[in-house]
């Protein structure tokens, strides 16, 4: 029999029990002892632990949701939290001032377009009515305009 095996059976059978490599020996009741002695001493410190671990569930907003009256209930299991859901927020977000980047850029180069077909006509150039109608017809499309 290996010697983990025989210090394994000599605890569970309540004989002795090698404690530390200074091969000091204690009886099951002793190591009993100083297990609830330092659950004991420590007991404030894990209840502290598990209200933070409550604090910081309900802030996240995993603990509950809010049905259409208004009142609190118990969350389903997997619902997102709050985390999450505002980085979902941030993203949509993201995305709606992009394509508004992206309109403003079409609707800034249709107007500089128009300008330049007005500075050419002021200064005699010769501009085709159809270029005039395709560009004020793109920045009318463009800003939703009829």
């Amino acid at each position: 029999m290996n010697k983990d095996r025989e210090a394994f059976e000599a605890w569970f059978s309540g004989s002795i029990l090698p404690a530390s490599p200074c091969h000091e020996y204690y009886t099951k009741e002793a190591l009993e002892w100083t297990w609830q002695s330092a659950l004991a001493h420590h007991q404030p410190l894990l209840d502290a632990k598990d209200a933070e671990i409550v604090r910081l569930k309900e802030r996240l907003e995993i603990t509950h949701v809010y049905d259409n009256e208004g009142n609190k209930q118990p969350a389903p299991e997997g619902m997102p939290d709050g985390i999450e859901c505002r980085d979902s927020t941030i993203d949509l977000l993201d995305e709606e001032r992009n394509a508004m980047r992206e309109e403003i850029s079409t609707i800034k180069a249709l107007l500089e377009q128009a300008g330049n077909l007005l500075l050419a006509g002021r200064t005699g150039k010769n501009i085709e009515s159809s270029e005039v109608y395709e560009c004020l017809t793109a920045i009318n499309a463009a800003t939703g305009e009829k």
